[in-house]
Protein backbone atom coordinates (compact mmCIF):
# COMPACT_ATOMS: atom_id res chain seq x y z
CA UNK A 1 0.00 0.00 0.00
CA UNK A 2 3.13 2.33 0.38
CA UNK A 3 2.48 3.27 -3.49
CA UNK A 4 -1.70 4.07 -3.16
CA UNK A 5 -2.65 7.68 -2.80
CA UNK A 6 -4.32 8.41 0.79
CA UNK A 7 -7.42 9.33 -1.24
CA UNK A 8 -7.44 6.12 -2.62
CA UNK A 9 -7.45 3.88 0.31
CA UNK A 10 -9.86 6.49 1.87
CA UNK A 11 -11.89 6.03 -0.96
CA UNK A 12 -12.20 1.89 -0.46
CA UNK A 13 -12.46 2.12 3.65
CA UNK A 14 -15.00 4.62 3.16
CA UNK A 15 -17.13 3.23 0.28
CA UNK A 16 -16.56 -0.41 0.75
CA UNK A 17 -15.83 -0.85 4.69
CA UNK A 18 -16.69 -4.93 4.54
CA UNK A 19 -14.94 -5.44 1.57
CA UNK A 20 -10.79 -6.52 1.85
CA UNK A 21 -8.01 -5.79 -0.72
CA UNK A 22 -4.89 -7.28 -1.32
CA UNK A 23 -1.93 -6.08 -2.36
CA UNK A 24 -1.26 -8.35 -5.28
CA UNK A 25 -4.50 -6.82 -6.29
CA UNK A 26 -3.97 -3.52 -7.31
CA UNK A 27 -2.99 -2.80 -10.50
CA UNK A 28 -1.61 0.79 -12.20
CA UNK A 29 -2.69 1.02 -15.94
CA UNK A 30 -1.79 4.08 -18.35
CA UNK A 31 -5.27 5.39 -20.07
CA UNK A 32 -6.05 8.12 -21.92
CA UNK A 33 -7.14 10.03 -19.17
CA UNK A 34 -4.27 9.57 -17.24
CA UNK A 35 -2.62 6.69 -14.44
CA UNK A 36 -5.69 4.86 -12.98
CA UNK A 37 -5.85 2.20 -10.78
CA UNK A 38 -7.64 -1.55 -11.18
CA UNK A 39 -8.58 -2.88 -7.74
CA UNK A 40 -10.21 -5.84 -7.26
CA UNK A 41 -11.62 -6.38 -3.55
CA UNK A 42 -13.64 -9.31 -1.50
CA UNK A 43 -16.42 -9.47 0.83
CA UNK A 44 -14.80 -12.49 3.07
CA UNK A 45 -17.86 -12.68 4.38
CA UNK A 46 -20.19 -13.19 1.51
CA UNK A 47 -17.37 -14.58 -1.24
CA UNK A 48 -18.62 -10.65 -3.43
CA UNK A 49 -15.73 -9.91 -5.45
CA UNK A 50 -16.12 -6.00 -7.50
CA UNK A 51 -13.64 -4.70 -9.77
CA UNK A 52 -12.76 -1.55 -9.56
CA UNK A 53 -11.46 1.11 -11.89
CA UNK A 54 -9.92 4.36 -9.40
CA UNK A 55 -8.35 7.50 -10.28
CA UNK A 56 -5.19 8.93 -7.95
CA UNK A 57 -7.92 11.25 -6.81
CA UNK A 58 -9.88 8.23 -5.14
CA UNK A 59 -13.04 9.00 -7.74
CA UNK A 60 -14.55 5.46 -8.44
CA UNK A 61 -14.47 5.39 -12.48
CA UNK A 62 -15.85 2.09 -13.11
CA UNK A 63 -17.56 -0.60 -10.63
CA UNK A 64 -18.18 -4.28 -12.01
Amino acid sequence: YADVPAAVLKTLQERYPDYKVDRDDIEAVDSASGLVLKIEIENPITGQELHLTVDLYGKVLREL
